[in-house]
């Protein structure tokens, strides 16, 4: 079969979706063809195609999502023979579909080309389809607009898949007349063919790697650590990833003011993210709201004693003293006791790191249950 894989963003990103649909393209390989859709140049395609099996590229620009640009999508997707296509939303309204007639879905699926799509974040019901700092008269002026568009795409739709069994339960409460488009697929790069590091020569890191941003809560964990961090003068702090500049100046500014220089590092992003994984004692996913975040299982899988916010998306990954710690979201005081006891309890790290690993594989978070999963709905489909 020849599946098209549809991002907005570029695919040689490596935020959380670009990563997930690149593991997704090298696990389809084996038995279709895969077709890239999405905003890439040329000479990043090339790229692309010498460490992925990918068959072609159609260049998609979102800033342009209207009839027309939807029109000639279906009819290039429909010249290259492709039988599926699989459109990835960052968020609820991704890809035009928050007004009727804009997005392509609709065009592909009568063009005889059969659609599913994968929505990686649910925030709440009045989010995506306008911009955040729109007063909320205009968000809910706007609502019934929005709501009717995201229904004519699902009626195209054989599947719209969901990370998290959180947002597929809000997905179904607010369209409930399509109620039954809506699926659970959890997504993952952790292989159970890999390993486990041995145990022992961890080094005492508390570590976080990710996009650099406001809604992702470095600047709480920066603050948590500055609190504990002369009780444990042998412990740093390192943030893998690069983003917005303010949360860079701010845990600058922070390092300056509590002479953590050389305790707190901010190495920029990092491809060999997991190694330091298997390297550090502790992760941290200190996030405002989530889809299912893919570090927080990388970590958890690689043997970390992992503390993470309490939001949906990290709850459905840890349980609670179990096998690992969930902490109030946006208060640096409860990270910091949920740091200080981590930091300062060696047999309760050991005890997280040994149930971390089972708890994944348990709850299907592997790549392996993610790529034979994608291929039954595939099949079954077309």
């Amino acid at each position: 079969m020849r599946i098209a894989l549809c991002l907005e963003y570029p695919l040689a990103y490596q935020g959380g979706v670009s990563v997930l649909c690149q593991a997704l393209a090298t696990g389809l390989s084996a038995r279709h063809e895969v077709v890239l859709v999405s905003p890439d140049g040329p000479e990043e395609f090339a790229r692309l195609q010498k460490i992925l099996p990918l068959h072609s590229h159609v260049p998609w620009n979102p800033n342009t999502v209207g009839p027309g640009p939807s029109r000639t999508l279906a009819t290039a997707l429909k010249e290259r023979g492709v039988q599926l296509a699989h459109f990835h939303f960052g968020g609820n309204f991704g890809w035009g579909s928050r007004f009727s007639g804009q997005s392509p879905i609709p065009y592909v699926a009568r063009a005889g080309i059969k659609a599913v799509s994968t929505v990686h974040l649910v925030v709440g019901p009045l989010d995506g389809y306008c911009g955040p700092e729109k007063p909320l008269w205009f968000k809910l002026a706007l609502w019934p607009v929005a709501w009717l568009g995201k229904m004519s795409v699902l009626r195209h739709l054989r599947a719209e898949l969901v990370v998290s069994k959180f947002g597929t339960r809000c997905l179904r409460r607010w369209y409930w007349p399509r109620r039954d488009r809506f699926r659970t697929i959890y997504h993952s790069r952790v292989s159970e063919q890999s390993t486990l590091p041995p145990p022992g020569g961890r080094e005492k890191m508390v570590l976080y790697a990710g996009h650099l941003a406001v809604r992702k809560g470095q600047h709480i964990l920066a603050e948590a650590f500055a609190q504990v961090a002369l009780r444990h003068p042998d412990w740093k702090l390192v943030l893998l990833g690069e983003g917005e500049k303010e949360i860079e100046d701010r845990i600058g500014r922070l390092i300056v003011e509590h002479s953590l220089q050389g305790r707190i590092e901010m190495p920029g992003a990092r491809l060999d993210a997991m190694e330091w994984m298997r390297r550090a004692e502790i992760f941290v996913q200190p996030s405002f709201f989530e889809g299912l975040p893919l570090a927080l299982q990388e970590a958890m899988w690689s043997g970390c004693a992992c503390l993470a916010t309490d939001i949906p998306g990290n709850n459905e990954i840890i349980s609670h003293e179990m096998n690992g710690l969930l902490v109030s979201k946006g208060d640096p005081d409860s990270m910091a006791a949920g740091l200080d006891r981590l930091m300062g309890d060696k047999t309760l790290r050991a005890t997280f790191r040994e149930q971390a690993r089972a708890s994944v594989l348990r709850q299907g978070m592997s790549v392996e249950q993610m790529i034979r999963q994608h291929v039954e709905l595939y099949e079954s489909c077309v």
